[in-house]
């Protein structure tokens, strides 16, 4: 054996006794020690929660063709994990993750990406310790910027009396960052969202709502009654964002209004 294939096996055995003890020293664990759990639901203050949330989503909506003055980000809250077991206390801790940034590359059939749409990206950086054992952090990435909601309506090409029309895009989220002084990843996290124009003016389901539902084009900067814009937790999120509908030129008089996936109705 020469001797450059010896220590490539010397650095696998090391490897490998790493992954067992815990430590991330090598590449083989960058996909186990960092982990994105899940898409949280968020607190009744708007917060991501730091601990898992029982319900969770697995996918979205975002309604891209809404009558609004500018577009909207989709914004997901996630919640990241650092799975290494501790080695150590205070500052002897060996397994602290320093978390810096989310990568975010996007895929959907037929879509051609651009200098301003970019389909890989990174989200701003900031810096957030993880503590081993399942040290946990909650937070939102802007997983399609108001640029790409501006790519995805060209794109989908919008015509007066039309259906909604819809595109599946795929946001594979990384959380990257440091551990030890080496550069630490989690495994791709997936996630679908189903990019529409105006499915989020349709089927209220409440005939008085017929005068505003999609492709009529009711701006919300005419709407009187602003509390008709809110219910529930809506008003945490950008505008378009999940399967809700949206009603502007709605009054409280009308009825009901909003719906989300896995809640009941509300009257704002």
């Amino acid at each position: 054996m020469k001797p450059r294939s010896l220590f490539k096996y010397f650095d696998w055995a090391i490897c490998l006794v790493a992954v067992t003890l815990g430590l991330v020293g090598c590449a083989r664990d960058v996909f186990s020690g960092l982990q994105i759990s899940q898409v949280q639901e968020l607190g009744d203050d708007c917060s991501v929660p730091a601990t898992a949330s029982p319900l969770t989503h697995t996918s979205g909506v975002f309604d891209v063709d809404l009558p609004v003055d500018s577009p909207s980000p989709y914004v997901l809250p996630i919640l990241v994990v650092n799975n290494l077991a501790s080695v150590g206390t205070g500052p002897d801790e060996l397994n602290n993750i320093i978390l810096t940034h989310f990568t975010v590359q996007l895929s959907a059939d037929g879509m051609t990406w651009d200098a301003s749409c970019p389909s890989k990206f990174d989200s701003p950086t900031f810096t957030h310790m993880l503590t081993p054992g399942g040290g946990a952090f909650g937070t939102e990435v802007e997983v399609l910027t108001p640029h790409h909601a501006q790519c995805l309506l060209a794109a989908l090409n919008p015509q007066p009396n039309q259906e909604p029309r819809y595109v599946l895009v795929t946001a594979t989220i990384q959380a990257e960052g440091s551990h030890g002084g080496t550069k630490i990843e989690s495994a791709p996290f997936d996630y679908p969202i189903a990019v529409c124009t105006g499915c989020l003016q349709q089927n209220y389901g409440i005939a008085a709502l017929d005068a505003v539902a999609y492709p009529n084009r009711p701006m919300c900067a005419d709407v009187s009654d602003t509390s008709s814009l809110q219910a529930n937790n809506t008003s945490c999120m950008p505008l378009g964002e999940d399967a809700r509908f949206f009603c502007c030129g709605l009054t409280q008089t009308t009825g009901e209004c909003y719906y989300i996936t896995n809640k009941t109705s509300t009257t704002p």
